[in-house]
């Protein structure tokens, strides 16, 4: 399912996602606005550390593209507010959950830190939202501070708090992430806190995954699959592995991504800007992947208005 050929600011995608499908992302916050520092953020280091909430990007052209979006055609399982930074910043996030689901019966998911969930007007905002994931790396305020770099208001346990006053509130899905990085929040000790805090929580699921890309951190290494399997016990029989390690480094193991690009190909001409959102891939590591497909003869580039574009036919 390829994405729209629409030029939109703040949508991207749909981004084939493991956990969300085709999942059309919404961006509500600036460039790496966020609460955190997270040392295996792939977008890099948090530019402007911040809990205060405030408008921050334009709510009204948000909808006016997701509007646009709908009426383009475009299949989407989600529409996801998340984007380059932590969404739930933006004061106006709460109007446009609730504008967006007068447009569609598609749902909404809310991609989330969790980390201003201690905040009972947030909670309330999010109410009308299908699904909430929130991320939970961490339960000791050492492992916290060293992987997610908090605002320096921010306390593991109020978070852990007001996660749980918003499973008691909200009546939709949570589908909780932990992601874990080598050597540091995969010691046995904290990965029984953590277990036993997500169980607690009591969410839908429990998605277990590791750095996908080079973070901010060169020290951000993931772990191997064998060893999140065997992780998986510490969360229960319900949690989840969605990390997929064979597309993590397309460079090492392109095959899957070759694959799911020349599908994406075969339906009509697209941008290297596309496949990028489209994959998740980052705009290089797309076009890297272009070129040695165009190399071996499995697709074409065409060009159109001084704009390139590549298709199987």
């Amino acid at each position: 399912m390829p994405g729209s050929k629409h030029n939109y600011h703040y949508l991207f995608g749909p981004v084939a996602s493991r956990r969300l499908g085709w999942s059309l992302g919404i961006d509500a916050v600036p460039y790496k606005t966020c609460t955190l520092d997270c040392i295996y953020c792939e977008l890099g280091a948090t530019t402007e550390k911040t809990v205060e909430r405030r408008p921050l990007v334009p709510a009204e052209q948000i909808l006016q593209e997701v509007e646009s979006f709908l009426e383009s055609g475009v299949e989407a399982d989600y529409l996801t507010f998340s984007g380059s930074g932590e969404p739930t910043l933006n004061r106006d996030l709460g109007m446009m959950i609730r504008e967006v689901k007068k447009l569609t019966s598609i749902p909404v998911s809310i991609l989330t830190n969790a980390t201003l969930f201690s905040d009972p007007g947030l909670r309330k905002e999010l109410e009308p939202a299908d699904l909430v994931l929130p991320s939970l790396d961490a339960v000791t305020p050492g492992i916290f501070r060293r992987i997610n770099r908090p605002h320096p208001s921010l306390g593991i346990e109020e978070i852990i708090g007001g996660l749980r006053r918003f499973r008691e509130e909200f009546a939709g899905e949570i589908w909780l992430e932990v992601l874990l990085v080598e050597g540091i929040n995969d010691s046995e000790e904290e990965l029984e806190k953590l277990g036993q805090t997500a169980l607690s929580l009591r969410p839908e699921r429990i998605q277990l995954n590791t750095v996908a890309r080079p973070g901010a951190e060169a020290d951000a290494r993931p772990l191997k699959l064998e060893n999140l399997e065997r992780i998986r016990n510490f969360f229960g029989p319900g949690a989840e592995v969605v990390a997929d390690l064979r597309e993590m480094y397309p460079g090492k193991d392109s095959g899957p991504v070759e694959e799911k690009i020349i599908a994406i190909l075969s339906r009509r001409p697209i941008s290297t800007g596309e496949i990028a959102a489209t994959t998740g891939l980052k705009n290089v590591e797309a076009k890297k992947i272009l070129t040695s497909l165009l190399d071996r003869g499995r697709i074409r580039l065409l060009r159109h208005e001084k704009e390139e574009f590549w298709s199987c036919h």
